[in-house]
């Protein structure tokens, strides 16, 4: 009864081991859920790429960003850059849907085996952020 019942638990270890093919896997996930939101403003958008940038230019690895925009989904999003003496590594993504938007910000924490989470230097850098395409839409049409 032993030797079933561990070459059950190998098995059982392997299957959750191996790469699961996903289900839909050639359809992109965001559009699923994306579709049921109203297309960007463009307005907004502008702005959220110009705070963003605007608070780009503030940091000391400025040079290590890079920036992707995709107009149709209205997502804004970053690299993993190197911040704070480069030992903090962040990621951020603008989400803008109709003529509201969602800044959210990640860190890789930990040395031998990072994790991604959201701390305290995350939500201070999301306010940061904010506040940039806030000043943005209230100074009128961003250009």
């Amino acid at each position: 009864m032993l030797p079933k019942a561990t070459a059950l638990a190998w098995l059982s270890a392997l299957f959750l081991v191996l790469p699961a093919p996903a289900i839909g896997a050639e359809e992109d996930l965001a559009d699923i859920f994306l579709s049921d939101f109203p297309s960007p403003d463009a307005r907004v958008l502008r702005a959220a790429r110009l705070g963003l940038e605007q608070y780009r230019d503030t940091r000391p690895f400025k040079s290590e960003w890079s920036i992707q925009i995709d107009e149709q989904k209205g997502v804004i999003e970053t690299n993993w850059f190197p911040e704070h003496k480069s030992e903090v590594k962040l990621k951020i993504q603008i989400v803008v849907w109709g003529d509201s938007f969602r800044v959210d910000t990640w860190q890789k924490v930990g040395w031998f085996f990072p994790s991604i989470e959201k701390t305290d230097w995350c939500r201070r850098t999301e306010r940061h952020i904010q506040d940039a395409i806030k000043k943005q839409l209230s100074s009128g049409t961003p250009s």
